[in-house]
């Protein structure tokens, strides 16, 4: 899988691309976007935990026109979450709630891989990496 996310990732219009860092909180690596991306989570599995949280959006699956935060770079080349993580991150959000009572069937069913976004894209260009 590739991590590599550079100006060819991008929307190529150069006010967007100067404007990012007065917009979003900016993670200067991988490591640093799933580390952060690891505390919003846990802190979603608190609220499940403690008052009966039933769910969370993530609002942006893939960045767009100058939006930077997205689990896949705007070309779709590059795949920002660690897989492994996310996926015993979000594991843990099922077993809260089914530790309250909740239902967590989609957690324990097996899902078709077309439903698991992250490893439609778990690949790279040979000439970007």
């Amino acid at each position: 899988m590739c991590n590599k996310t550079n100006a060819r990732s991008l929307w190529n219009v150069q006010q967007a691309i100067d404007s990012i860092n007065q917009t979003y909180e900016i993670d200067q690596t991988n490591e640093a976007y799933n580390y952060r991306s690891h505390q919003l989570l846990s802190e979603l599995g608190e609220q499940v935990e403690m008052f009966a949280c039933s769910g969370g959006v993530w609002t942006q699956t893939t960045d767009v026109e100058g939006e930077v935060n997205g689990l896949l770079t705007y070309d779709r080349r590059v795949l920002r979450p660690n897989v492994e993580q996310w996926r015993a991150d979000i594991q843990r959000l099922y077993d809260a709630a089914a530790a309250r009572g909740g239902n967590a069937t989609m957690a324990t069913t097996e899902q078709p891989q077309a439903q698991d976004g992250m490893e439609m894209f778990g690949h790279c260009e040979e000439d970007f990496c």
